[in-house]
């Protein structure tokens, strides 16, 4: 059976939030069903009600820091 896990960041706000993300996969995307979202060079951008979906293998350690 194959294993995968999904990462999944929500922005409750009505601002713009940007994080800094290390430990995703090489070639790590935001699934189709993200909205609001950008994610590039480590960093992940939510607007406004924003929400990213990421698919990870399991032994991902991804993290993240806020960058405000």
């Amino acid at each position: 059976t194959d294993t995968a896990a999904m990462l999944c960041i929500f922005n409750l706000s009505p601002d713009d939030q940007t994080v800094a993300v290390r430990g995703l996969p090489q070639g790590a995307a935001l699934e189709a069903v993200s909205a609001q979202a950008v994610l590039g060079d480590g960093v992940l951008v939510l607007g406004a009600n924003g929400y990213a979906f990421i698919a990870l293998d399991p032994s991902s350690a991804a993290a993240f820091s806020d960058l405000a």
